[in-house]
């Protein structure tokens, strides 16, 4: 091959490798509506924007992550953070409804990927992901500069949730912990870790019992677990399939209502992490109907 062609051949392979490694458009996911009166639960009057990015902490390697950012919104932030960890095999793309709906409401949602779709194969990216967005928010010239606020909590649904369990016992940035269809690794100790730790259990659902359920809440100093009355495994996603709906349960209420009820909890959990407002849930008798104690 002659120095011209392997010169041509070298300049297309690098452009390549540019392309590939630069971040994708920003996609909107959610339009602002200014008249949402933002009830727990419901969305919020912002929208939703959806950046595909790779956040890298001062010190640790980058991870690539789904990062959802409140947009034309009321305020312009610093926003609280939510670093949300997904199922197995289950990629972090159909949780997006998730993530838009607390952007919506003013948060910062970063939803890191993991090897093979596997969390527990990279237990730190929670922390990675986390420490990678406040070195963003405080980077001028970033897109997220000025978006990124200090309270901070992590969630993970199914295996993400065993995996965010681990997350919060080693991440003092994480102020609070929610488990969704999920209980932490009987192996880990909690004792001492201070912070609320909220458990949604769904009724239905067919792969996380609730025995597991509240067996794992009991592992913490202090947990409150709540069941969700008829959601399934997989209505915590979009897009479930046939083969895993067959090892879970049919839903039979529409997934905008059992996840109505859900992120009231989770809505309220973000509110006390920020500062926003106290925990409302204490008593029983204040939880949304849709709720029950197990």
């Amino acid at each position: 091959m002659s120095p011209r062609w392997r010169s041509h051949l070298h300049l297309a392979f690098g452009a390549a490798a540019l392309i590939a490694c630069a971040p994708a458009a920003p996609a909107r996911l959610l339009e602002p509506e200014p008249s949402a009166p933002g009830a727990l639960g419901e969305r919020g009057s912002y929208g939703a924007e959806l950046q595909r990015r790779s956040l890298a902490p001062t010190n640790g390697g980058a991870v690539d992550a789904d990062v959802i950012v409140p947009v034309d919104g009321p305020t312009a932030g610093p926003f609280p953070v939510v670093v949300l960890l997904h199922g197995g095999a289950v990629p972090p793309e159909r949780y997006r409804w998730l993530g838009a709906h607390l952007a919506s409401r003013g948060v910062v949602v970063a939803a890191p990927t993991h090897p093979f779709d596997l969390p527990f194969f990279a237990i730190d990216h929670a922390s990675r992901a986390l420490r990678g967005l406040q070195a963003a928010g405080s980077s001028e010239g970033d897109v997220l500069f000025g978006l990124v606020g200090d309270a901070a909590m992590v969630c993970g649904h199914s295996l993400g949730g065993v995996v965010a369990a681990k997350a919060w016992r080693d991440e003092p940035g994480f102020a609070a912990l929610a488990l969704f269809a999920s209980y932490p690794d009987p192996a880990d100790s909690f004792e001492g870790r201070a912070g609320r730790v909220l458990s949604l259990a769904g009724e239905a659902d067919g792969k996380t019992t609730l025995v597991e359920a509240v067996e794992g809440a009991a592992t913490f100093d202090a947990a409150q677990l709540v069941v969700i009355d008829a959601m399934t495994h997989y209505q915590w996603t979009d897009g479930a399939t046939e083969s895993e709906i067959a090892g879970d349960a049919p839903p039979t209420a529409p997934d905008d209502e059992v996840r109505r009820v859900a992120m009231s909890f989770v809505d309220a959990l973000v509110e006390e992490v920020a500062g926003v407002a106290p925990w409302p849930f204490d008593e029983i008798a204040s939880w949304p109907a849709g709720a029950s104690a197990p």
